[in-house]
């Protein structure tokens, strides 16, 4: 089995002249493991936000879960503190890591995670080492010898792993370049989940609640009262329900072309509004010796097998499986009002599916779905209100995807001294 040394040895090689300032510990006497648990039945605390392995990737927390301390898993045991350094242990290869800049004094992370306390060391220069690509080649590889049900590894493995420090200054100095980058993502999508939040608050008073037309004329309809020169219309009525298919693979030269393919997991995994990056490439030859079709830009995407009524926004030409559906206006009416009017049928969707061995949203139930219809006045004045919205929240996406780049080519670098910081104290390493 290959081992992290040789990975670094390979990677990261540096001539030792230009790496005389730097030392190697073993992280065991430069950090501690799983160092305070909780006890349920002595804990002043009442609710607790938990973090299991489902809420974490790739650096950040996904989502939050507050739950009744007498409710939480067993798993539930795991104190988090500022700085520490949370990675799972089941499934490595999956990246589900995070840093804590600042920990709530009642977070508590599964029994899942090895959680590393940072002691003769710069708290995120540990956590960017622990993160880059090598090591988690290396934790993935020893998880797969483990005799267990999911491949997994013990936290000795972190300890008694050596890891190569530089000074003080310049640890300060790699993490301030790095930790402005995760940063600027971090702050992205806060951005992005609030003007989100946003628009769909605006179509829920618009088109839900009907406030900016409380002082109007109201009528009866099929879905209650709606406002005077409003109507209610079968959703395939303006809008088309496209299927998908999986383009030809029994020739290797079809994957790898310039156009996405994206697969239900793609769209599911997806945490984001809009879908930029898929699993695979495909060249036209593919598409066309198959069911597979392509779909313009910001048409809206929905799962339709499996776990279904995840969505999406294409945010450019891409072709999608049989298990979604692409929905778009048969006229010029906004796709973002149509994504917004989507998020409002999704729970009666899921509801409505069904399967003998996994949920699915079938055609008919689009066909036979009600929506009211605003008049074109009302819609352009809605288009012209949220389009700048989601064209700040596809902004911001491709500007985080530009700066992962950056900080895959920077991290191992950084940190294997092939890359030097000349004045650490113009990077904070005072």
């Amino acid at each position: 089995m290959k081992t992290l040394d040789q990975d670094i040895d390979r990677n990261q090689k540096t001539p030792k002249e230009t790496l005389k300032d730097w030392s190697v510990h073993k992280i065991r006497d430069i950090a501690d493991v799983n160092v305070d648990n909780i006890n349920a039945k002595r804990s002043n605390l009442d609710i607790i936000q938990y973090i299991d392995i489902s809420s974490v990737e790739k650096g950040f927390i996904i989502e939050e879960k507050f739950i009744a301390l007498k409710d939480a898993p067993v798993r539930a045991k795991r104190i988090v503190k500022d700085s520490d350094i949370l990675i799972s242990t089941v499934r490595p290869n999956l990246k589900h890591y995070v840093f804590i800049k600042e920990a709530k004094n009642n977070m508590i992370a599964s029994t899942g995670f090895v959680v590393v306390r940072a002691i003769k060391i710069e708290p995120r220069y540990l956590y960017y080492f622990l993160t880059t690509q090598a090591y988690t080649n290396y934790l993935a590889q020893i998880a797969e010898t483990h005799a267990g049900t999911y491949p997994s590894f013990k936290p000795d493995i972190i300890l008694d792993t050596d890891i190569l420090i530089p000074k003080e200054k310049e640890q300060k100095a790699i993490t301030r370049i790095l930790g402005s980058i995760d940063d600027k993502i971090d702050l992205n999508n806060k951005m992005n989940s609030t003007l989100e939040s946003l628009a769909q608050s605006l179509f829920h008073c618009w088109f839900v609640r009907f406030d900016p037309f409380r002082d109007g004329e109201f009528e009866e309809s099929k879905l209650g009262k709606i406002p005077k020169g409003w109507k209610v219309e079968k959703f395939t009525g303006l809008y088309a329900v496209g299927g998908g298919g999986t383009p030809k693979t029994s020739i290797e030269e079809y994957w790898g072309g310039d156009i996405l393919w994206a697969s239900g997991k793609d769209i599911s995994q997806n945490e984001d509004l809009f879908l930029i990056k898929t699993n695979k490439n495909i060249t036209k030859l593919g598409l066309e010796r198959s069911s597979a079709k392509i779909y313009p830009r910001n048409t809206v995407v929905i799962t339709a097998r499996g776990t279904v009524g995840k969505t999406a926004i294409l945010s450019k030409k891409i072709a999608i499986s049989q298990t979604c559906y692409a929905l778009y206006p048969k006229n010029d009416r906004c796709h973002f009002f149509l994504y917004l009017l989507v998020q409002k049928m999704i729970e009666s969707l899921k509801k409505q599916s069904y399967g003998a061995i996994f949920d699915t949203i079938t055609t008919r139930i689009f066909e036979e779905y009600q929506i009211i219809i605003p008049n074109e006045n009302v819609l352009t004045r809605f288009i012209d209100l949220v389009e700048p919205i989601f064209n700040r929240v596809l902004y911001n996406q491709k500007q985080n995807e530009i700066l992962i780049q950056l900080r895959t080519l920077l991290l191992p670098q950084l940190l294997s001294g092939k890359l030097r910081v000349n004045n650490p104290a113009q990077f904070g390493g005072n």
